[in-house]
């Protein structure tokens, strides 16, 4: 856990690594792959996840120039996990299978799970989870 982190959730001083690079706060730019397109199911892009989520992290005082790629992860993850769930409604969580036509669960479920899985576990990382945040104090 970053020094910073570590500070605002309370740990003793003591145990903190004095030694440890500081990264300043800060709202980076999103990298350059990161897709602008919205995707077909609407709403928003990579992009525009990765500046919403951090400025969202800058005002946690949680975010800097270091984080830009866990965040891009989290911004991607954010475009599929909602084209994902815009697929399921409009289709139904059990489906056909193709060529044998047994009902199947909807591959997009799937889809859709592993994605909010690892946005789960990146919220918590950043402090965005309600558990993750009561050990978040203001600096």
């Amino acid at each position: 856990m970053p020094k910073n982190m570590r500070l605002v959730t309370g740990m003793r001083k003591d145990r903190v690594n004095k030694e440890e690079p500081d990264a300043p706060i800060s709202v980076p730019d999103p990298p350059d792959y990161l897709s602008q397109d919205s995707p077909e199911t609407g709403g928003r892009s990579a992009f525009d996840w990765f500046v919403h989520l951090s400025a969202k992290l800058a005002r946690m005082r949680v975010m800097s120039e270091f984080d830009v790629e866990a965040l891009s992860k989290m911004a991607e993850d954010e475009v599929i996990y909602r084209h994902a769930m815009a697929i399921i409604q409009q289709t139904d969580l059990i489906v056909q299978a193709p060529k044998t036509g047994v009902a199947m669960q909807n591959p997009w479920l799937s889809v859709k799970n592993k994605a909010q899985e690892r946005l789960m576990k990146g919220y918590a990382e950043f402090g965005m989870t309600p558990s993750s945040r009561t050990r978040v104090n203001r600096i």
